[in-house]
């Protein structure tokens, strides 16, 4: 691993910042996020304990607004054609 750009590291911030405004933890949506694809039909989350896979599942059941993925659209931190849940 290299260390983050501060463009990255910006866009990161600012993404945590829309997610906390929608009361969605960040590793929730990065969790759900790819599940939006049509050709997504599986993610594999880590867990190196057991306590993992029930944060894991927390994560995965935890409701995402629509409006949260259409503010990050907005934003110009996803792309206006990235398919969302």
């Amino acid at each position: 691993y290299n260390t983050a750009s501060p463009e990255i590291l910006d866009k990161t911030r600012r993404i945590q910042e829309v997610c906390q405004r929608h009361d969605v933890p960040l590793p929730a949506a990065a969790m759900q996020f790819p599940l939006g694809h049509p050709l997504v039909s599986a993610i594999i989350p880590g867990a190196m304990e057991p306590s993992h896979i029930q944060t894991n599942a927390k994560w995965f059941q935890h409701e995402i607004p629509a409006d949260m993925w259409a503010e990050l659209k907005t934003e110009g931190l996803l792309r206006e054609d990235a398919p969302t849940p």
